[in-house]
C-alpha cells in the first residue's frame, strides 16, 4: 500500500477500536477528532496518490465515522460530557465498531492483493528507455475483419538501452495500454484492473539511446494468447537492461486490449471468442489427461492428439509468423535510415533473436524454422506445433516449462537439430512467466499462479534468458548452461546436443 493509503487504513482502525473498547460518550476529545484526520489522508491521498476503485470501502467508511463523530461532538456540546450512556447505546456503537472492523480488514485484504507497485529495478548497467512502432502491410489483406480494403496494420512497443535525461520520469504500467474488456462476457469488469496504471515502471518514453555500445542485439517477443505486450515488463526491461532491444508486437483482433496509435481500441472478436471457447472445450480433457499421466509414451501419444485438435490456432499462428517477418522486413529498414526512428543503425540485425510465451512459443519455433534472419530462440511454457513437426530447427533453442506443463514437447525434441535446452521451474504454473503473481497477488490465492515467489521466478527465467542470448547472439561465456546449478534448486535443466546421427545428453541433479 501508499504511504496515505497505510495512514487512512491506520486512523480508521484507531477510531473503531476506540469505539469498541471505549463506547462511552466522554471519550478524550482527540479520538473524536481522528475522523477528521482521516478525511485530510483521504483529500490528500487524491490529489497525490490517485483515485482508486479499491479504497471506495475506506472512503466510506472514514466519511461514515467522521459524521458520527461530529454528531457525537454536538452531542456532548448540549448535554455536556457526564451523561454516562445506556447498555443498548453502548452495545450500538460496539456492534457498529466490530462490523466497521470487519469492513477494515476486508477492505484491507482487498488492497495488499490488488497493490500499486514500482516494478523491481533491472539489474544491468543500463537504463530503460521505450517507444512505440507501428506497422502497416500494405500487400496483405487484414483475415480477421470482413472489411475487404484492410490491410494487416500491428504496432510493437519497444524497450531498449537508454541514457537518461536529468529528472526523467518514468512511464506508469499500463499508461499506453489499457486492459479493455474482458475474455469472456462472465470475466472481470473493465475496471478491475485500472489501478495498474497507477503503478511504476522503469521505462522511460522517447529516451536516447544508450551510447555504450555502437548497435545493440534484437530480439523479437511473442505474448500469449489474449495477452498484451505490457503484461511481461518484468522480462523485458530486464533485458534491455543488459544490452538488448526487445520488439513486442500486439495482435489485433486476437488480443484483448490492442490500442490503436490514434487511440481506438481493436476488440477481441466474436469468431475469435466462439472459436476459443470451442477449441477450449476440446483441448482441455486431452490436457487433463496429459497432467494426470506419469507414462512418457502416454504423454507424447497426447500430446500428438493435442496437436491434431490445434486447427483454431493455425490461423492465428501464421498471422503471428508473417507480421514477425515483415516487421523483420521494417526494421532493417529502420535501420538503414528509410524510416525515421530513435533505433536508427543502432540495432545489430545480424544477432536477432525470439521469445514467446504460450502461444507466443509456438511463433518462436515456427519463426526460427521459416525465417533464417533469426539466430536463435526461446519457448516459455508453449506447445509448439506448425511446421516444426515435421522441419528442423537448425538455430540453438532453449524450451523453458512452467512444472504443469514439463515435457509437452518431448514428442518432438528429434526436430531440433543444435543445441537445445530444456529449463523446467518447479512449483510455477503457466501464469508465472507473465507479470500478473506480482502485480496481482490474488492470482496465487485463485491458483493461476504456483507456490514459487513472483521475484524468484523473474529472476530465474531472466538469469536463463540472458546467459542463452549472451551465449548464442554475442559469443559470451555462460557457465549457467553448462549442467546443474546449486543456486537454483527449482530448476531442472536439461542440455540436448544433436550432430552427426547423435546426441548426448547433460542432466543437472
Amino acid at each position: 500500500m501508499r504511504l496515505f493509503e497505510i495512514l487512512i487504513v491506520l486512523t480508521v482502525f484507531l477510531t473503531l477500536v476506540g469505539n469498541l473498547f471505549a463506547p462511552a460518550t466522554k471519550l478524550p476529545r482527540f479520538r473524536s477528532y481522528l475522523p477528521g484526520l482521516a478525511t485530510l489522508f483521504i483529500f490528500i491521498h487524491l490529489v497525490l496518490e490517485r483515485y482508486r476503485w479499491q479504497m471506495l470501502p475506506l472512503y466510506a467508511l472514514a466519511f461514515l465515522l467522521l459524521i458520527i463523530g461530529l454528531l457525537r461532538l454536538k452531542r456532548q456540546a448540549s448535554v455536556g460530557p457526564t451523561e454516562f450512556p445506556s447498555r443498548t447505546r453502548r452495545l450500538l456503537v460496539g456492534a457498529i465498531a466490530v462490523l466497521g472492523l470487519l469492513v477494515l480488514a476486508v477492505a484491507t485484504w482487498v488492497l495488499i492483493q490488488f497493490p500499486v507497485l514500482r516494478l523491481p529495478q533491472p539489474t544491468g548497467l543500463h537504463a530503460v528507455g521505450t517507444t512505440f512502432v507501428h506497422f502497416s502491410d500494405s500487400e496483405r489483406p487484414e483475415t480477421l475483419t470482413d472489411d475487404l480494403s484492410d490491410i494487416r496494420s500491428f504496432t510493437a512497443r519497444v524497450w531498449y538501452p537508454a541514457e537518461l535525461p536529468a529528472r526523467a520520469k518514468p512511464m506508469a504500467y499500463q499508461e499506453h495500454s489499457p486492459r479493455v474488456g474482458s475474455i469472456s462476457p462472465g470475466g472481470p469488469p473493465d475496471f478491475a484492473f485500472s489501478h495498474l496504471g497507477l503503478s511504476k515502471s522503469n521505462s522511460h518514453l522517447e529516451a536516447p539511446v544508450s551510447d555504450a555500445e555502437t548497435s545493440y542485439p534484437v530480439l523479437m517477443f511473442s505474448d500469449g494468447f489474449l495477452a498484451d505486450f505490457d503484461d511481461y515488463q518484468l522480462l523485458v526491461e530486464e533485458l534491455a537492461s543488459h544490452g538488448y532491444i526487445i520488439f513486442s508486437l500486439n495482435n489485433p483482433y486476437e488480443s484483448q486490449s490492442v490500442v490503436q496509435p490514434d487511440g481506438s481500441v481493436v476488440p477481441f472478436t466474436e469468431e475469435h471468442r466462439a472459436g476459443l471457447a470451442q477449441h477450449m472445450q476440446a483441448i482441455l480433457p486431452l490436457w487433463e489427461r496429459f497432467w494426470t499421466s506419469d507414462d512418457v509414451n502416454a504423454r507424447n501419444q497426447i500430446a500428438k492428439e493435442i496437436l491434431h485438435s490445434e486447427s483454431f490456432m493455425d490461423n492465428v499462428l501464421n498471422i503471428r509468423v508473417a507480421d514477425m517477418s515483415f516487421a523483420v522486413d521494417e526494421l532493417e529498414r529502420m535501420n538503414e535510415g528509410e524510416v525515421e526512428s530513435v533505433l536508427a543503425g543502432r540495432m545489430d540485425l545480424s544477432r536477432l533473436g525470439i521469445i514467446g510465451h504460450s502461444m507466443g512459443g509456438a511463433v518462436a519455433g515456427q519463426v526460427c524454422l521459416v525465417d533464417e534472419r533469426f539466430k536463435a530462440g526461446v519457448n516459455l511454457d508453449g506447445f509448439q506445433w506448425g511446421d516444426v513437426v515435421e522441419g528442423e530447427i537448425t538455430q540453438p533453442f532453449m524450451i523453458m516449462y512452467s512444472e504443469m506443463f514439463a515435457g509437452a514437447n518431448d514428442y518432438i525434441l528429434n526436430r531440433f537439430a543444435s543445441s537445445l535446452y530444456l529449463v523446467t521451474l518447479n512449483g510455477s504454473t503457466h501464469m508465472n512467466f507473465e507479470d500478473a503473481p506480482l502485480m496481482l497477488p490474488i492470482t496465487r490465492i485463485m491458483g493461476m499462479a504456483g507456490s514459487i515467489a513472483p521475484t524468484r521466478m523473474k529472476q530465474i527465467v531472466n538469469d536463463y534468458l540472458l546467459a542463452f542470448f549472451d551465449r548464442h547472439l554475442s559469443g559470451a561465456a555462460a557457465p549457467l548452461l553448462d549442467g546443474a546449478s546449486p543456486p537454483y534448486p527449482e530448476v531442472e535443466f536439461e542440455r540436448l546436443e544433436r550432430g552427426a546421427g547423435s546426441r548426448t545428453r547433460d542432466e543437472s541433479e
